[in-house]
C-alpha cells in the first residue's frame, strides 16, 4: 500500500510532454580529455536542470577499449535542479579510454537525456 502511494505520488508531478530544450545537463569534472593513472579518484562534478521535475539520474563508465559498461549510480531523487558529486576509483592496468555519461531520467516511463564526456587512463 506504502508503496503504491509513493509512485502514484510521483506520477502526479510528472508532465504530459516535457521539453528537452529546457533540460540541460552540465558536465564539470572531469574535463574533457583528461588524463587519469590507475588508482586516481575520478572526480564527477555537475548540475542538471530543468523546468519540470526530474525523478534523478544515472552516471555510466563506458570502457571504449572493452566495450563494457558499469553504473556507478543510480539514484532516484526528485527537483528541478539536481547536483551531481561523486567519486569513483579507476582501475586500469593498460591504457584505456572512456566515455562517462550522465543520464538525466525526466520521467518513470521512458523519458531520458544524456551527456556525455571522454577521458583516458594511462
Amino acid at each position: 500500500m506504502c508503496t503504491m502511494m509513493l509512485y502514484l505520488s510521483c506520477k502526479k508531478d510528472e508532465v504530459a510532454s516535457p521539453d528537452f530544450q529546457n533540460t540541460k545537463i552540465t558536465i564539470n569534472k572531469p574535463v574533457i580529455n583528461a588524463i587519469l593513472k590507475h588508482d586516481d579518484v575520478l572526480v564527477i562534478d555537475g548540475i542538471i536542470t530543468s523546468d519540470v521535475s526530474m525523478h534523478g539520474y544515472e552516471i555510466l563508465l563506458h570502457d571504449n577499449t572493452n566495450n563494457t559498461s558499469i553504473s556507478i549510480i543510480n539514484k532516484h531523487t526528485h527537483g528541478k535542479e539536481i547536483i551531481i558529486e561523486q567519486f569513483h576509483k579507476i582501475q586500469c592496468t593498460k591504457p584505456t579510454a572512456y566515455t562517462l555519461e550522465i543520464i538525466a531520467i525526466i520521467n518513470h516511463d521512458t523519458l531520458k537525456l544524456s551527456e556525455k564526456i571522454k577521458f583516458t587512463c594511462t
